[in-house]
Order: C-alpha cells, then sequence, then structure tokens
C-alpha cells in the first residue's frame, strides 16, 4: 500500500491539472530557519539549526512538488564513550541535506492553508572530536506538516514541523519557520 500512495497521488495530480487554468500555475521558493533535534537512540539528543531552501511548483492548488537543499548552522556538543580513551567530548553537524517532497495542501480559511508532505532526503552528517573530523551520509523518507497564510498574492509566511531523517535508531526532526515567494 505505501508504494501505491505515491503513483495514486501523481496520477491524481496530473488528471487535475488538466482542469487547472495555465495563469494559476505558479512556482515559489521557499527560505527558513529550522530547530531541529539530532538524536542517536540511547547515546545523544542535541538540538541545532538547520537553513533551508525549497523550490516547488504547483501543479494544482491542492498539489506541489519541492526540491528541499538545507545546512547546518551550528554543531551540537555531544559526549561519545571512545574506547581506550573514555568519553570525548564532540560536535555534530548537519553538513548538507537535499530531497524532493510532494506537497498535498487545502485553504481551510481565507489565505490560510494546512498541508502535509511526503518525500526523500540525502543528509551528511559531520563528527570533529579530538582534532580529527569525520563524515558519514545516507537517505530517509521525510515527511512535513504544517500550515501556511499568505500576507499577499506573492509572499507567504509558514510553519512546520518535519521528520528529515529517520533510519537506523538515528533521528533528525523539529520544527521550523519560513517565508515564500510566489512567481
Amino acid at each position: 500500500m505505501r508504494k501505491l500512495l505515491p503513483f495514486l497521488a501523481i496520477s491524481a495530480a496530473l488528471v487535475s491539472s488538466v482542469a487547472y487554468s495555465q495563469e494559476d500555475n505558479k512556482m515559489y521558493l521557499e527560505v527558513g530557519y529550522a530547530h531541529t533535534k539530532i538524536e542517536e537512540t540511547g547515546a545523544f539528543s542535541e538540538n541545532t539549526g538547520i537553513a533551508a531552501v525549497r523550490f516547488g511548483y504547483n501543479f494544482t492548488k491542492n498539489f506541489a512538488a519541492e526540491a528541499f537543499v538545507a545546512t547546518g548552522l551550528d554543531s551540537a556538543k555531544v559526549d561519545v564513550d571512545v574506547p581506550g580513551v573514555g568519553i570525548v567530548t564532540a560536535d555534530i553537524k548537519v553538513d548538507s541535506a537535499y530531497g524532493f517532497y510532494l506537497k498535498g495542501k487545502v485553504e481551510v480559511a481565507d489565505g490560510f492553508e494546512l498541508f502535509a508532505k511526503p518525500g526523500y532526503v540525502h543528509a551528511k552528517v559531520k563528527v570533529s572530536a579530538l582534532g580529527l573530523s569525520d563524515s558519514t551520509s545516507d537517505d530517509s523518507f521525510s515527511w512535513a506538516v504544517g500550515g501556511q497564510y499568505n500576507f499577499t498574492d506573492r509572499i507567504y509566511g509558514q510553519i512546520d514541523y518535519a521528520s528529515y531523517y529517520d533510519k537506523s535508531g538515528d533521528k533528525v526532526s523539529g520544527p521550523s519557520i519560513s517565508i515564500g515567494f510566489k512567481f
């Protein structure tokens, strides 16, 4: 069933886009900040900031697709037990992330929309300690839910909560705030 849902969503968007007026098709750009929690089950849980940019395209008034690019703004300090050395404080940072989302949305009041978006994100995390650094990268299913308010025809504000990465006991998630520009 999970594999069928994206196919159904894309099919519905393509069918409904035939009836959607060409003048209503709008691209958008969002710039935002996410206050995320980086977690490793049983090891640590620390907060850090991420700057994100999303570029999207509205296929219909209720369906869009967007590309996502992000980078960490700061690192979190975590204590790591290194065999033969003991407890070491390490800096952990989301070095970069990119992905895509399908965005379903519905207007619930004049100028105010609620949305949900499933997606895929590939992230690279950097760890530094004792003058050494290493990085690892992986991908994961991602999702977000939130709301957006149109200040004007072209500018809107958005808040959401997203799970950017959740795999093998490692998680990156948190709330974000963005400003968007339609063009």
